[in-house]
């Protein structure tokens, strides 16, 4: 009987098993029965057909007995009258022989028992009946007749022959069933049964009905059904062929959807959505198969379930996913902002708000991520990849003296922008630097920190005041050393392991020159250039600039770098930027605009622009463009200073007065600006959304610096007393201080007052003046005859032309009209030198 597929029995176990149930033998010929022999197929073999032939040379009626041998068990002796019904029963008493048909023909002596195996197939198994030597015949004249067995029919299996045995374990059995499994559904199967005892197996009993099929049917439900999000408006389902095609190609699957467990959620009590999909006509279909459910609401829940379909229907029971259900979400957008101040010299202070976008589900988690982006000397010794060092304001090189033993002595120099320094003591410490440096004019004023290492040192050297070459922020010239005491500053190199100078001594002596932070690098930076085709022609009119849909006002074709700053800086998504301006040689009124994204990180699209300008030669044509000049990078966040945590929404400080979240990374190292950013977890894809990065860019933990000491106060006249102090050594890990206040109390005689009591206190606060940098242009001539003008460049930028006559104030004007100039004090002094006649003047900036 066929098994019908339900709770207990899958469409792969009806569709490909049939049922078989029998009933003991009525008799089993004294012998308990001991096993069943069950043999099925799809169709009839080959029967084999033996022939058993009686010889007489003589022709003779021939007398005696014969036995026959089947598989090595032989009959009993037999009459060579024996009747067909004689040998039939004979070789079914054989262990070997189930049944078998026997026709006898001919006459005494020409006999012929044709043996047709009914359940036995001889050759298959390589096996003949044999005539047994215990066979003894003769005839009426004393001859010799001959029984000969001849193969008239080879015998084949049937079809798709399958067979097994069933052990009997309880003799007082009678009923028995065995499920046949493997079958093919749709095809018909011919079943027989044999009983086994001592004496071997038994006639088989064919089934009734003679045939059957397990049923085709629809298909089982399909496989491994998965759910996962695909975006914030899709999910995606992945699922394999059914287990069972219920004996039929599976030919379309359908996928349904809804936000009901129920799938009734439409107006007549259906699915609110599906698709049917045909599956490719391969050997292996779609499996697995995948199909992406577009158009969904963000955050809403929705059940999905799949259905295989062949000629008979769709499966009755779908193929359910896991999870059962899933809302269309991708991680969080982070924080809209991250700002980040000094909390104390080890510790940086986190603001972020919530995000606006939580991708459709409950943002439960954050990261924070922070990692160093300084120098300081002998950092190599912690692997610091030096690659990964951005955002610096200031560039950094350093000095590495080194040896092979510890006998390093003797004198060096350095060089920058063709002066050099004189001799310097390999002894010499971070302050001893930093005065041979800054005794060149082309230096400016820089940081000097010392590392001492085995056999040498290392001197890291930070530019304050040179911020870049050319149109661009950036790097800057490389430090040169010699220790040849001849060489002009041209011959100067950046590794004297080639050098043969006397100044060095030592075993293996050798200086070599690193820049190891490059200002501004990882900096957005982007060129605006405006021109008219032809030399001649004068620029004007005036140009906008648009970002993510917001554009500028009108930007006057000459606009300043402040101003075009002010426009850039309007647009909320841009944030700070640095501007320089300088004049472009491709014609009158034409600029080169370099702007670098200081608070945009990463690598920032190209900025629109729109342009309504002109050229006064009416055949050019005004040309305005904007070139990427550096690529913005983001950093990388690992390394041995590198850190993290996760914190839990609930575990998160928020602000009194704005709800931001708040949180202090503590134990930094002192000194080191870092860069921090957040990242929000909702659970979607199992990872963190897109991280915000840190404004500043960078920070320098910092802490209030140390009170001054000895402090001291005289008078000066009836009304004015003069207060001084030396500056704190701790500066809260600053470079310098910035600011001092100053209080005084009034002290009423014969009272106790305290600086803390405000209502007799005044107090002023007042910026520290350093030392300005003084810098001198000299015009000298051995005639007084000069007229014309010149051009001062400082950092990239033009002044206008200047001419021979200037002034003080006009000279002022001209330097403070480029970016790269704040403010100026000019003196104009006759230029003179002794013993010799010069004619000129010398401005002081």
């Amino acid at each position: 009987s066929t098994v019908v597929s339900g709770d207990a029995v899958s469409v792969l176990e009806s569709s490909s098993s049939l049922q078989l149930s029998w009933l003991a033998p009525v008799s089993n010929n004294g012998f308990a029965i001991s096993s069943y022999l069950i043999e099925y197929w799809v169709e009839s073999g080959t029967s084999e057909v033996q022939e058993i032939s009686l010889h007489s040379s003589n022709g003779n009626e021939v007398r005696g007995t014969f036995a026959l041998t089947y598989g090595g068990d032989t009959t009993d002796s037999m009459s060579i009258n024996a009747s067909s019904d004689d040998v039939q029963h004979a070789l079914e008493s054989l262990s070997t022989i189930r049944s078998v048909r026997v026709w006898r023909s001919g006459e005494n002596p020409n006999y012929k028992w044709t043996v047709t195996f009914l359940s036995e197939y001889p050759s298959v198994s390589g096996l003949i009946l044999v005539v047994d030597d215990t066979t003894e015949l003769e005839d009426v004249l004393g001859g010799s007749p001959t029984l000969q067995v001849s193969l008239l029919t080879a015998g084949e299996y049937p079809l798709g022959y399958n067979s097994e045995v069933v052990i009997v374990d309880d003799a007082l059995e009678t009923h028995y069933h065995r499920v046949l499994t493997g079958l093919i559904a749709g095809q018909a199967y011919y079943v027989q049964v044999s009983a086994a005892n001592d004496l071997g197996f038994g006639r088989p009993q064919s089934s009734t009905p003679r045939a059957l099929a397990p049923p085709i049917q629809k298909p089982s439900a399909p496989r491994n059904v998965i759910l996962r999000v695909a975006s914030s408006r899709s999910l995606e389902v992945i699922f394999s062929k059914p287990e069972s095609d219920g004996g039929d190609d599976v030919t379309l699957y359908r996928i349904e959807w809804d936000t009901n467990s129920t799938f009734d959620s439409s107006n007549n009590n259906s699915p609110i959505g599906s698709y049917s999909f045909p599956s490719p006509k391969t050997e292996v279909g779609c499996d697995p198969c995948m199909y992406q459910v577009a158009g969904l609401t963000k955050g809403q829940e929705y059940f999905v379930r799949v259905y295989a379909y062949n000629s008979l229907g769709y499966s009755i029971h779908p193929g359910l996913p896991m999870p059962r259900s899933l809302a269309p979400q991708t991680a969080p957008d982070p924080p809209n902002f991250v700002n980040i101040s000094s909390k104390s010299d080890t510790a940086i202070q986190v603001t972020f708000p919530s995000v606006t976008d939580d991708g459709g589900a409950k943002v439960t988690k954050y990261k924070i991520e922070w990692n160093t982006m300084g120098y300081a000397a002998g950092m190599q010794s912690m692997n610091q990849e030096m690659d990964a060092l951005l955002y610096s304001t200031k560039n950094v090189q350093s000095i590495s003296l080194s040896g092979e033993s510890d006998d390093i002595d003797g004198t060096f120099r350095i060089a920058f922008g063709g002066h050099y320094t004189d001799e310097i003591p390999v002894s010499s410490t971070a302050h001893d630097m930093k005065v041979a440096l800054e005794s060149l004019p082309t230096i400016g004023s820089t940081v000097v920190s010392q590392r001492h290492m085995p056999n040498g040192s290392i001197w890291a050297v930070t530019f304050l005041t040179n911020l870049g070459d050319g149109r661009k922020f950036g790097p800057i010239d490389s430090l040169t050393v010699s220790t040849d005491p001849d060489d002009s500053a041209e011959m100067f190199v950046t590794d004297t392991m080639e050098s043969s100078g006397s100044l060095l001594l030592g075993t293996g002596a050798r200086i070599i020159v690193t820049e190891e932070v490059s200002a501004f690098k990882g900096f957005e930076q982007q060129l605006m250039t405006t021109q008219c085709t032809t030399p001649g022609g004068i620029m004007s009119g005036y140009f906008a600039i648009s970002v993510d849909g917001v554009r500028t006002s009108d930007i006057p074709h000459d606009a300043s770098a402040l101003d075009l700053k002010h426009e850039l800086e309007n647009i909320s998504s841009i944030g700070e930027v640095k501007v320089t301006r300088s004049m472009s040689s491709d014609g009158i009124n034409s600029f080169h605009w370099s702007i670098m994204f200081v608070e945009k990180l990463g690598n920032v699209p190209l900025l629109n622009v729109h342009d309504h300008l002109s050229c006064s030669d009416g055949s050019a044509t005004p040309l305005i463009y904007i070139t990427e000049a550096t690529q913005g990078i983001l950093p990388r966040m690992n390394g041995p200073l590198a850190g993290e945590t996760e914190i839990d929404v609930e575990s998160l400080d928020r602000m009194d007065s704005t709800g931001d979240f708040v949180y202090v990374v503590n134990d930094l190292m002192r000194g080191m600006p870092y860069h921090v950013r957040v990242s929000a977890w909702n659970g979607a894809g199992d990872s963190y959304g897109r991280a915000q990065y840190s404004t500043p860019a960078i920070l320098t933990p910092m802490d209030k610096p140390d009170p001054p000491s000895s402090v001291e106060m005289i008078a000066i006249d009836n009304s004015s007393i003069q207060i001084s102090w030396n500056a704190a050594l701790n500066k809260g890990g600053s470079h310098m201080i910035t600011k001092y206040k100053a209080e005084v109390a009034e002290v009423v005689p014969g009272s106790e007052t305290k600086l803390s009591d405000d209502s007799s206190l005044f107090y002023e606060s007042f910026d520290v003046d350093y030392t300005p940098e003084v810098q001198a242009i000299i015009l000298e001539s051995s005639a007084d005859d000069m007229g014309g003008f010149f051009v001062v460049n400082f950092m990239g930028e033009s002044t206008p032309n200047i001419y021979t006559d200037a002034e003080a104030d006009d000279i002022k004007e001209a330097l403070e009209g480029i970016s790269t100039i704040d403010s100026v004090v000019v003196s104009i002094y006759p230029h003179s030198q002794d013993f010799i006649t010069t004619y000129g003047q010398r401005w002081i900036i």
